[in-house]
């Protein structure tokens, strides 16, 4: 996907915002800044994640060999799904087996402990027990992805040279600071592998502080993975998501998730769905069905739009969550149940409760732990990310590609693996919609643009008319992104509108001499049409607006951009 910038017609400034936010993922040498913002690439897996990685060791500490141990996140080794990639001298001649019994030793070597703090070993021949990967080295540094909220290792970071001391401090840090940035992008991309087993086309994407907050209060919960959580947010906003999330980043993650929808299930057949029946308790009942809490086992049954759901229900419900037994039909005795409720709703369960169509009792029993998820206009700044990630997908699989010669890109679309493009106005009009639909509403919307518009750059005029008469003020309320820059130069439009573009009063209006005015718009890059001659400057004009936050006022400089 390409920014088109139309230099010509001064079209550039309509997506700033969106140029920004999706330059500044790489770094100056075009390479994604962190591990994080690699995960912002559709077809990244956690295998080549894990190469990163090691790479990145090898690279940091002048390594001979390195190894990525991998154990999330099982309660202990044995539990977990260990993953081990090996690089560097020596590592090629480890099969998966040896490398994976490898991996084993160098856990229980360490007293058979999470390993929780850095050890550096200037003499492996010393040592009692031999892991080295090359038969030559003798230093070795040994590090955990160890994870400070949760208190637990996720595995390890091995790298050994054939020099011995080679190891400083210097190296240590530096490899303390890769394991901490490897950490989140490794959940993110556990969970998006799940999901692609799962054959769900959901995933976790965007960077806002909104975002990474959510993803905290989600490994959280996923910690305690014994009490109930109760998961609220408008339609399209990522509930699901979160739900699996909750499942994945917890010990349960081997067993079954199982969602239920439960509006689309009769009064009348709810239980016999979620609970099950014994053979013959019922005329036509044949055989006994365990019903979805128990085939769920102990893993994760998600209900979703419980607050739609009937009474009878909810008290069914209560005693679950309450005492972890349910009762089957044509059975006595309850059934003990090991599955974790997680619920969901975008109804307002407080109004539900006072006109009583939800439960107080259940409500409280529910919201042990109860996670908002943020829609999509209060997390601006990650709209041009997701686009991105939509259109990367979608063109890839419509076989999608626009002309794309003769345009200046900025350096994420210059990556191999960008396909079609999109104008400053494309993504301005994205940004100012209020997206009552969320981030359903946004990848719906991009599919259908990128089936229907294959042969030229995506625009304003091909989004919906909805999306071209939204007014500016949207865009501005909700955008964190905006630097001191882009304000300035709207203040300064503004001011060339008011005085019927005569830089000379609006020169006047702005308190800065006419020359220095020139000099702005031209760093600025801002383009408008000259006053008719003669045209008279305006009478009146309106109180300027005032510097947003954060803005230099310097009342003695000629050059200070901002004047009350």
């Amino acid at each position: 996907m390409a920014i088109l910038v139309d230099r010509k017609l001064g079209t550039e400034k309509g997506g700033r915002m969106a140029h920004e936010a999706l330059d500044s993922v790489l770094d100056e040498g075009g390479e994604w800044k962190t591990l994080l913002h690699s995960t912002l690439q559709p077809h990244l897996n956690l295998q080549d994640l894990l190469q990163q990685i090691v790479r990145r060791a090898l690279r940091l500490t002048a390594s001979d060999a390195a190894v990525v141990l991998l154990t999330f996140p099982g309660e202990s080794l044995a539990a977990s799904d260990v993953r081990a990639v090996a690089l560097g001298r020596g590592a090629s001649r480890f099969s998966r087996e040896r490398l994976g019994r490898w991996a084993v030793e160098a856990w229980i070597g360490r007293n058979g402990c999470e390993l929780r703090e850095p050890l550096r070993c200037h003499d492996l021949p010393g040592d009692k027990v031999d892991l080295r990967l090359a038969q030559e080295s003798r230093s070795a540094l040994l590090v955990p992805l160890l994870e400070k909220r949760r208190h637990r290792s996720l595995g390890l970071l091995w790298v050994e040279a054939s020099p011995s001391q080679h190891y400083t401090d210097l190296h240590l840090d530096q490899l303390r600071s890769l394991a901490a940035e490897a950490i989140p992008a490794i959940y993110r991309l556990v969970l998006r592998e799940h999901l692609r087993a799962s054959g769900s086309e959901m995933d976790l994407i965007g960077m806002s502080p909104a975002l990474r907050t959510l993803e905290w209060q989600i490994l959280d919960a996923a910690r305690y993975d014994q009490v109930p959580v109760l998961i609220t947010g408008e339609r399209g906003s990522g509930k699901e998501v979160a739900a699996w999330a909750l499942h994945v980043w917890s010990s349960r993650r081997s067993q079954p998730f199982v969602p239920v929808l439960l509006s689309s299930l009769p009064d009348n057949l709810v239980a016999d769905e979620l609970f099950g029946h014994e053979r013959h308790s019922f005329t036509g009942a044949e055989d006994r069905r365990p019903g979805k809490f128990e085939a769920a086992g102990g893993g994760t049954v998600f209900l979703d739009e419980i607050g739609d759901s009937a009474q009878p229900f909810q008290a069914a419900l209560l005693r679950i969550v309450e005492r972890n037994e349910l009762s089957r039909i044509g059975r006595d005795l309850p059934l003990r149940v090991e599955a974790r409720v997680v619920a969901a709703t975008n109804r307002d369960l407080l109004q539900a409760m006072r006109e009583g169509r939800f439960r107080e009792d259940l409500y409280d029993r529910l919201k042990v732990f109860e996670i908002r998820i943020p829609p999509l206009r209060e997390r601006r700044e990650d709209i041009p990310l997701l686009a991105h990630y939509f259109l990367t997908r979608y063109c890839s699989e419509l076989h999608r590609r626009a002309e794309a010669e003769q345009l200046d890109l900025c350096r994420l679309c210059q990556c191999p693996l960008s396909i079609g493009c999109a104008s400053p106005d494309f993504y301005q009009a994205l940004g100012a919609y209020n997206w009552p639909g969320n981030v359903r509403e946004l990848k719906h919307l991009i599919f259908r643009i990128a089936a229907t518009v294959r042969d030229e750059p995506l625009r304003a005029r091909h989004l919906p008319e909805s999306f071209r008469h939204v007014p500016d003020s949207t865009s501005r309320e909700g955008s964190g992104s905006w630097n001191l820059e882009a304000a300035i130069r709207q203040h300064i439009e503004g001011v060339l509108e008011l005085a019927g573009h005569n830089k000379s009063q609006a020169a006047r209006l702005l308190g800065i001499p006419y020359t220095t005015l020139q000099s702005k718009m031209r760093k600025l890059g801002i383009i408008g049409p000259e006053p008719v001659a003669g045209s008279p400057p305006p009478r009146t004009s309106p109180p300027l607006r005032t510097a947003p936050p954060g803005a230099p006022r310097a009342p003695g400089s000629p050059d200070a951009p901002w004047r009350r």
